[in-house]
């Protein structure tokens, strides 16, 4: 029963996301984002229950856009914590009020 509802709501998204350049995931991403600190690659990928190598060209097509940033980890430079940029939490906000 609720698949179908989620088929539905997503379908009603994506056009309102689609204006705004965005898609499901890229708007996951920015949400999650907003909502915390900076966030490893890893965490972000757990947190919105994706696989961290999926998301890797949904977060290189944000920060292409100017909507999220990579930092090295000072405690691991292998390691880059990701942020949403002022741009970014412009536009995620902009989908959020349509």
């Amino acid at each position: 029963m609720l698949a179908p509802l989620m088929r539905e709501l997503l379908a009603a998204e994506e056009p309102v996301l689609a204006e705004h350049g965005l898609t499901m995931w890229g708007y996951a991403v920015l949400s999650t984002l907003d909502r915390t600190a900076f966030r490893t690659q890893a965490a972000l990928a757990e947190a919105i229950n994706a696989d961290k190598t999926r998301i890797i060209r949904t977060l290189d097509e944000l920060q292409d856009d100017g909507y999220l940033e990579r930092r090295p980890d000072p405690d691991d430079r292998r390691v880059r914590l990701l942020a949403i940029t002022d741009k970014g939490r412009e536009v995620k906000n902009a989908v959020q009020a349509q």
